[in-house]
Order: C-alpha cells, then sequence, then structure tokens
C-alpha cells in the first residue's frame, strides 16, 4: 500500500537511464579505441618535368613547383636503378626546390626515370614522379 495519493516506481525509469547512458559510453570509448588511427606523414607535393635528349642518353629533370625535397631525403631511379648521385649538381649538396634543375648522363638508352620522397616519417618511401620514355 502507497502511504501517498500519487505513488509511481520512478527507480525503474532511473535504472534504466543509467543502463542506456552507461552503455552509450562505453560503446564510445569502444569506438574511438578502434577507430583512431595516427595522422598520415605529410608527403610533398612536387610538380616535375623529365627531359630526355635526342639521343636518349641525356636526361635532365626540373622541379617546376610544389614543396622542397629536403637533401638525403629524395632519391631518383633511372631505369630502376638509384643514379641520385650520379646527377649533376650532386643532388646530396642542394635541396630539391623549384627551378632546379638536374643533369644525368648514360652510356646506355634511357627508359624510365622515377623521383622517391624518403622521409624521417616514410622510410620505405613514396614515389613522387615516374616517366616512362617510348
Amino acid at each position: 500500500m502507497c502511504p501517498m495519493k500519487h505513488c509511481s516506481a520512478v527507480s525503474d525509469v532511473v535504472g534504466s537511464l543509467i543502463m542506456v547512458s552507461i552503455v552509450t559510453i562505453a560503446l564510445g570509448i569502444i569506438a574511438v579505441a578502434i577507430l583512431s588511427q595516427p595522422a598520415p606523414p605529410d608527403i610533398p607535393a612536387v610538380d616535375v618535368t623529365a627531359y630526355r635528349s635526342p639521343s636518349s642518353t641525356n636526361l635532365t629533370i626540373i622541379h617546376a613547383g610544389g614543396d622542397n625535397l629536403p637533401v638525403g631525403e629524395y632519391r631518383i631511379l633511372v631505369n630502376s636503378v638509384d643514379r641520385t648521385d650520379d646527377f649533376q649538381p650532386l643532388p646530396s649538396n642542394i635541396p630539391f626546390a623549384t627551378g632546379t634543375e638536374l643533369y644525368y648522363s648514360s652510356s646506355g638508352e634511357i627508359q624510365s626515370v622515377q623521383l622517391i620522397y624518403q622521409g624521417d616519417r616514410v622510410p620505405e618511401g613514396v614515389q613522387l614522379f615516374q616517366k616512362n620514355f617510348p
């Protein structure tokens, strides 16, 4: 028997609300833990142009715009072989900045060139530019 005229069971409603809020908070914490990822590494954006001489043995690479590539953080592959140290001026002495021209001479035919970025946060390397010559 209820000592008051308007007796209501509020404890059931409060208990249900507390359970719903605990489950919602737990699901939110689990979702954040599962879906959170570290920020992707900063990969520079560059506009590069490559020209091959009519004899197919000389190559010119020009940085036409975009981010600078610091010394030691980029590699240049010619015919899939790392030839960074064979370019003039030496890429190990200068950053690859807008307006920079690099020259390479080969004894054989140049078929392809690739520019690979290898920064601190991308040790495996990311290809920024590739050109295959016909």
